[in-house]
């Protein structure tokens, strides 16, 4: 029998919450922005918030990495962001994860240690860095 991961996701303000009800209903853990930091809460913040956590951020921000630096958000930190990118419309982003969530688990699980899962899910498209 495969293995399977359990994930603790931490959902950006602009992620649709139908996203989170995927996640959760595959059995993941989601923790949403709203519940801990006010929803215009500083890139940086929300940055460290996922970090601390150990959680994979999920945004639709593409530029989020430019701007949470330009907010303080130091390299070595960066290096420590686990992130899912949203880069479709939000009626799309829901079906869209659930189409990803097997490459998700899978290059959650061959992670090596001090990697990080940066992930893109776009609505033709579903893109890994290594």
């Amino acid at each position: 029998m495969a293995r399977r991961a359990t994930l603790l996701f931490f959902l950006d303000q602009n992620v649709p919450d139908s996203v989170g009800r995927v996640l959760a209903a595959a059995g993941h853990e989601v923790e949403y922005l709203r519940k801990h930091l006010a929803t215009d809460a500083k890139d940086n913040v929300v940055a460290a918030t996922a970090i601390d956590r150990g959680a994979i951020l999920v945004s639709s921000d593409g530029d989020f990495r430019g701007r949470a630096k330009a907010a303080g958000v130091t390299r070595k930190q960066l290096h420590h962001l686990h992130r899912a990118l949203i880069k479709c419309r939000d009626f799309e982003a829901s079906h869209r994860f659930e189409e990803a969530l097997d490459l998700i688990e899978h290059e959650w699980l061959r992670l090596k240690r001090g990697a990080l899962l940066n992930i893109e899910v776009g609505s033709t498209f579903i893109r890994t860095y290594r």
